[in-house]
C-alpha cells in the first residue's frame, strides 16, 4: 500500500525540513569521494542551504559529467555547505530517500525527471518544478545544431512529446519555477503556485556605483564615441555573426563607435576573419573569455553605454539582467525571452530577429537621441537591483516553503484560491497574480471573456503559423468582447495577472500602461496619458481603483493603494495610500487587505 501523506506530512513538521534538490546532472565520483560539479551551480546550492531553515541534500545521477556551465571544480561531501549523495538506484531505497523531504527541487530537462515527479506525488512529498527553456526555445536550439531536415524534424517530435510529459509534471507539482517569462506563460496556468524569476549571477555588491554610471553617463552625454558591448558563447544560435555586420553598418551611417566581443566558442576565427575583411580592427575588439567578476563586470559597467544581443533563441539568458545591473541597457532581437524582460523591466529596445540593418538602424536613432540611453542606464540598475543573485533565491526559498507547509499533497488537482497561492497572512498578494480571478464563471463573462482574448493574444504572438492563426481567432474575439463590454483595453496592454474588472463598462487603459497583479478596476475608469508625450501611468499590485476614477500622465501608484470614486490622480501615490479628490490627495496611509 502506498503511504499514507497525512503521516508524512506529521513527520516532515516534527523533524527538521529538508529541502532534497535533484538536478538534472551527471556526476561521477572520483576516488577520493570528490564529486566535479560545475561553480554556477555549487554557489546555487550554497545560496539554498544559507537561505533554508533546515538540512539541504542534493541528489546526482550517476554519469559523466556534463559541462553545463563553465568552470567545473572537485567537492568533497565533507566540504560543502549541503549533504551530496548519488541518486539510488534501487527504486524502494530511492523512494525511502525522497519519502524523508519536505520539499523536493527538480529541474525539467529530461524524462527521467517526470519519473521523479510522478513518483513524489506517488508518495505525497510536496514537489516544485524548475522549468528553463519554453518548447519554443528547445526547437529553436536544434536547429542550428542539426542539418538533416528529417533528422530535425524528428528531434522536435520528441520535443513536442517531452512537452507533453514536462507539462504533466508541472500539473502534479505543488509548485512550479519559472526562469522568465515564455515558460511561465506556458505553465502558469497549469499549477496553482507558479512563481517568476530572472536567473543571473550578479550580487549586490557587483551592481554598478552611482558614482561610476553618473561618469559614464555625463561622458555619453559629451558626445564622445558610442561604446558597444557584447558577451557570451560565440555561436550561432547567440547571432554573434550578424556582430561584424552591425558594426559595419553603423559606420556607413556615419555613427562613431567602438565594440567590444567577449567570450569564446566555435564562431571566434570567422568573426576575427570577419572584422579584419570589413576593415573594422581599429573599433571592433576580440576580449576573449573574461573572469565574470574580475574583468567582465569592470568592463560592462565602466567602458559600455549599450549591450547588443542578438540572440536569435527565446531562451532565458541570464546575460539580460547581468548587464542591465551594470547600468547598461540593453537593444536586441525580439525573441520571447528578451521581449519579456523588455515587458517586465519597461527598459531595452527590440529589433526583428535576424535583421542586422533594423538593429543597426535602431542604434543610429539611440545615438541620435542619447538623453534617452542615460536615462535608461539608471532604470536598468534600478530594475536589476530588484532581481540580483540574493533577493532572487530568498523569493525562491520562500516559494520552496509555501509549497512545502501546503495543506493539499503533490498530484491533488484543485481551484488556484488566493489562500492557497498568492495570500501572505491575509493580506492579498501585489507579486504573486492570482489567476483564479480571471477564470470565466460561466460563457456569458464579458470582463473576464474579454481579458481572456488579450491573454490569449499575447501568449500565441510571434509563434510561427499556429500562433498567427490563433492570434487572429483572438482579435475578433477582442472585438466582440469589447463592445459588448463597451471598454477600450488594446491587445498589447501591460496587465499583470489577476486583474479583475466587475463592470467594464466604460474602462480605457493606454497601451502603455503597467498594471500590477491582483488589481480591481470599477465602471469608468480611465489609465492614460495627459499629452502625446507625456508617458503612462505604473500601477503596482492589489491597487483597488473606484468607479470613474482618472489616473493620468506618467505618475506611479504604490502596492496595495486605493483611488477613490472620481478622484482624478496626477501625481505619485505612496504603497497603502488611499488616494481622493480632484486633483487627488492622500487622506490615509492604510489600505484594508481584502477585496
Amino acid at each position: 500500500m502506498p503511504p499514507d501523506p497525512q503521516q508524512n506530512d506529521s513527520h516532515r513538521q516534527e523533524a527538521k525540513p529538508e529541502l532534497l534538490v535533484i538536478p538534472p546532472l551527471r556526476a561521477r565520483v572520483n576516488a577520493a569521494g570528490a564529486f566535479l560539479l560545475s561553480r554556477r551551480f555549487i554557489s546555487g546550492m550554497d545560496a539554498y542551504a544559507r537561505y533554508w531553515p533546515g538540512d539541504v541534500s542534493v541528489l546526482l545521477r550517476q554519469g559523466e559529467f556534463e559541462q553545463i556551465a563553465l568552470h567545473p571544480v572537485e567537492i568533497h561531501p565533507s566540504e560543502a555547505s549541503f549533504d551530496i549523495q548519488l541518486l539510488p538506484e534501487n527504486p524502494e531505497q530511492r523512494a525511502d530517500r525522497i519519502r524523508s523531504a519536505a520539499v523536493v527541487l527538480i529541474g525539467l530537462i529530461r524524462e527521467d525527471d517526470v519519473e521523479v515527479a510522478e513518483l513524489c506525488a506517488k508518495l505525497g512529498v510536496p514537489l516544485v518544478c524548475i522549468s528553463v527553456n519554453s518548447l519554443q526555445a528547445r526547437k529553436q536550439q536544434i536547429d542550428p545544431a542539426v542539418r538533416n531536415p528529417l533528422r530535425r524534424l524528428w528531434r522536435k517530435c520528441k520535443q513536442v512529446r517531452l512537452e507533453w510529459l514536462f507539462r504533466r509534471a508541472v500539473r502534479i507539482a505543488a509548485g512550479v519555477q519559472c526562469n522568465g517569462t515564455p515558460t511561465f506563460a506556458a505553465y502558469r496556468k497549469l499549477n496553482p503556485r507558479p512563481m517568476l524569476f530572472f536567473d543571473g549571477r550578479t550580487t549586490h555588491d557587483m551592481l554598478v556605483s552611482d558614482d561610476i554610471l553618473k561618469k559614464r553617463t555625463e561622458e555619453l552625454l559629451a558626445g564622445r564615441p558610442l561604446r558597444l558591448a557584447f558577451s557570451g558563447r560565440l555561436i550561432a544560435i547567440k547571432g554573434v555573426d550578424h556582430l561584424p555586420l552591425i558594426a559595419a553598418e553603423l559606420d556607413r551611417l556615419g555613427v562613431p563607435f567602438v565594440m567590444d566581443i567577449c567570450g569564446g566558442g566555435e564562431l571566434e576565427d570567422q568573426l576575427a576573419s570577419q572584422i579584419h575583411a570589413l576593415k573594422l580592427s581599429d573599433r571592433v575588439r576580440l576580449r576573449g573569455v573574461l573572469d565574470f567578476r574580475e574583468e567582465l563586470i569592470p568592463l560592462i559597467s565602466q567602458q559600455a553605454d549599450l549591450f547588443v544581443c542578438c540572440h536569435r533563441q527565446g531562451d532565458p539568458s541570464c546575460t539580460y539582467l547581468e548587464t542591465m545591473g551594470c547600468g547598461t541597457p540593453v537593444a536586441g532581437y525580439e525573441n520571447d525571452a528578451f521581449r519579456g524582460v523588455v515587458e517586465e523591466s519597461g527598459v531595452g529596445w527590440l529589433s526583428p530577429v535576424d535583421n542586422w540593418k533594423k538593429l543597426a538602424e535602431l542604434i543610429a536613432e539611440l545615438h541620435a537621441d542619447r538623453t534617452v540611453l542615460a536615462e535608461a542606464a539608471f532604470a536598468a540598475v534600478a530594475f536589476a537591483s530588484r532581481h540580483t543573485f540574493e533577493e532572487t533565491m530568498k523569493k525562491r526559498v520562500a516559494h520552496l516553503l509555501a509549497c512545502a507547509t501546503d495543506s493539499r499533497p503533490a498530484g491533488v488537482q484543485g481551484p488556484c484560491t488566493p489562500a492557497a497561492t498568492v495570500t501572505t497572512g491575509s493580506r492579498i498578494s501585489a507579486t504573486e497574480p492570482d489567476w483564479s480571478r480571471e477564470r470565466c464563471r460561466r460563457w456569458w463573462d464579458p470582463s473576464r471573456r474579454l481579458l481572456k482574448s488579450i491573454r490569449c493574444y499575447q501568449r500565441w504572438r510571434n509563434r510561427g503559423i499556429v500562433g498567427r492563426l490563433l492570434c487572429i481567432w483572438s482579435v475578433l474575439w477582442h472585438r466582440f468582447w469589447s463592445v459588448i463590454a463597451a471598454a477600450d483595453i488594446p491587445l498589447d496592454c501591460q496587465l499583470g495577472g489577476g486583474l479583475m474588472i466587475p463592470h467594464p463598462n466604460g474602462v480605457v487603459i493606454h497601451p502603455e500602461a503597467t498594471i500590477g497583479p491582483n488589481c480591481l478596476v470599477f465602471h469608468q475608469v480611465t489609465i492614460g496619458t495627459r499629452g502625446p508625450r507625456q508617458g503612462a501611468p505604473t500601477i503596482g499590485g492589489h491597487v483597488v481603483i473606484g468607479a470613474g476614477a482618472k489616473i493620468l500622465g506618467p505618475v506611479s501608484v504604490g502596492d496595495h493603494a486605493r483611488i477613490g470614486a472620481n478622484a482624478v490622480v496626477i501625481s505619485d501615490v505612496p504603497p497603502g495610500a488611499v488616494a481622493v479628490g480632484v486633483p487627488a490627495r492622500i487622506v490615509s496611509k492604510g489600505a484594508a487587505d481584502e477585496d
